[in-house]
């Protein structure tokens, strides 16, 4: 019987002391000052509008790759129409690329261009370390006659155009922006052409690594500049780990990327702390301090609620609170975030008719959706970590 007492008592003891520990996936983040920006402003007739002193296109592009510059490793300019055309031009004389005498003598066809080809051009000098910044008024040349499936074939050319570079880069990501301009010059469509002078879109796309981007985004936001009228944005992304880490309820950050859980006094719960960078999934700050958009696939685990992280420079933009019971199985955890649904603006913005309709582009919703259509993973974020008691 004491025997029987003392092997009771030792069970006791060695299952009193397990300790409960949590390790994570830290993510990964790119090297900003290693990044290189390649500009690439689209030389072509219908773009010409844009392209005088004073004009809100000038100043928003010249402001916005100054201010970037400064934080990445070297940043090289090019026209684009139907081939990359480079321009060795300085930094700081960049607006004299901007006038109409110069995209004449920019080289290149410009009498048309084509969307898709030009995306296949800059997808095929995208490198790992590079951040390609297009600038574009994204019209899609209707041609004369019946074009019913002229926008679906576009789209169809420019989903294969980018599933093919995301075999290759599957961290690849697309951000574009919606920007407002005045507009002077000729505007083309399929009969012919029209003196325009009024407000117009256009487009700038950053498409590169996804933490390169979105650090980027960070440092310099495009609706800071000058100028920049940003009417709307929309990202592409594929399922990614952010850069994050976790804390226990001593507040100390672990270099290993594992601690011991530690209960909180008067508390039969665990909680814990996710600091994560979740800029990389470029959604607006509304949506995600609501704890709603997260997803979790173990229900021992609870979100109690998202904060976002004041001081700018952090490696962190916020601050996931999550309880567990002290009673918490081993288990690997992961907290989502799903794909976004289309902004209702590309439906909005959007022209198939091809004549000149006031701040509608013709055939965007078709880039954009051909973009969109080569993501297809189902969630965009994943925050990963697991349990063991020992």
């Amino acid at each position: 019987m004491r025997i029987h007492y003392i092997l009771l008592v030792c069970v006791f003891l060695l299952t009193s002391c397990d300790k409960t520990k949590i390790s994570w996936d830290s993510g990964e983040k790119e090297n900003l000052e290693e990044c290189k920006v390649n500009l690439y402003v689209e030389n072509s007739g219908s773009m010409e509008g844009y392209m005088h002193d004073g004009f809100e296109f000038k100043d928003a592009v010249f402001g916005y790759v100054t201010a970037i510059n400064k934080y990445v490793d070297d940043t090289r300019f090019f026209y684009i129409n139907s081939k990359i055309v480079p321009n060795r031009i300085s930094l700081e004389n960049l607006t004299g690329s901007f006038d109409a005498a110069a995209f004449k003598a920019g080289g290149g066809d410009r009498s048309s261009t084509n969307l898709a080809a030009m995306l296949k051009m800059i997808l095929k000098e995208q490198q790992k370390n590079t951040v390609s910044v297009f600038v574009s008024d994204c019209i899609l040349d209707l041609p004369k006659g019946a074009a019913k499936n002229y926008f679906i074939n576009n789209q169809i050319a420019i989903e294969a155009i980018v599933s093919k570079k995301l075999k290759k880069q599957k961290d690849l990501t697309f951000v574009v922006f919606r920007l407002m301009s005045r507009f002077y010059g000729k505007y083309y469509n399929s009969t012919g052409s029209s003196t325009v002078n009024a407000m117009r879109p256009y487009y700038v796309f950053l498409i590169g690594n996804g933490s390169l981007v979105s650090q980027l985004m960070r440092k310099v936001p495009l609706a800071d500049i000058p100028n920049a009228k940003v009417t709307c944005m929309v990202a592409y992304i594929n399922n990614h780990v952010p850069a994050m880490t976790i804390t226990n309820s001593t507040g100390r950050l672990f270099k290993k990327n594992k601690c011991n859980l530690l209960p909180e006094k008067g508390s039969d719960n665990y909680r814990i702390k996710i600091l994560a960078d979740l800029s990389s999934a470029f959604i607006q700050e509304d949506s995600l301090a609501n704890k709603n958009l997260y997803k979790s696939s173990d229900r021992q685990f609870k979100l109690e609620y998202v904060e976002k992280i004041k001081d700018p420079e952090s490696p962190y933009t916020h601050i996931l609170t999550v309880s567990t019971p002290q009673s918490v199985q081993p288990t690997k955890e992961r907290i989502s975030i799903g794909k976004q649904e289309t902004p209702i603006w590309i439906d909005q913005a959007n022209d198939d008719t091809g004549v000149f309709i006031g701040r509608k582009t013709t055939g965007i919703k078709y880039v954009l959706n051909g973009i969109g259509s080569a993501y297809t993973d189902e969630d965009i974020v994943e925050m990963k970590f697991s349990i063991k008691k020992n």
